[in-house]
């Protein structure tokens, strides 16, 4: 888990059961999820813009020049064989 997601990924984990480490592996020297979301895109996402990490489709809804404010995430766990 990002060191300062309280209020993003950390907290979340205790309500969708998502262990702390799930983004160890791409999260970079980010520290929150728009940090995450912006390391793993590569650049400022628009609005209806989508990042996939592993199972979780994050949804970009809301930005203001160069921040993420509102993101939708849907957590779709993959099939055996998939």
């Amino acid at each position: 888990c990002l060191s300062d997601w309280s209020s993003d990924v950390c907290s979340s984990d205790l309500l969708l059961g998502i262990p702390p480490q799930t983004f160890d592996a791409v999260k970079g020297s980010s520290d929150s999820l728009a940090g995450l979301l912006l390391e793993v895109a590569g650049d400022i996402p628009r609005p209806r813009d989508t990042v996939t990490i592993g199972d979780f489709l994050f949804t970009i809804l809301e930005v203001d020049r160069n921040r993420i404010h509102k993101v939708k995430l849907v957590i779709t766990p993959r099939r055996a064989g998939q």
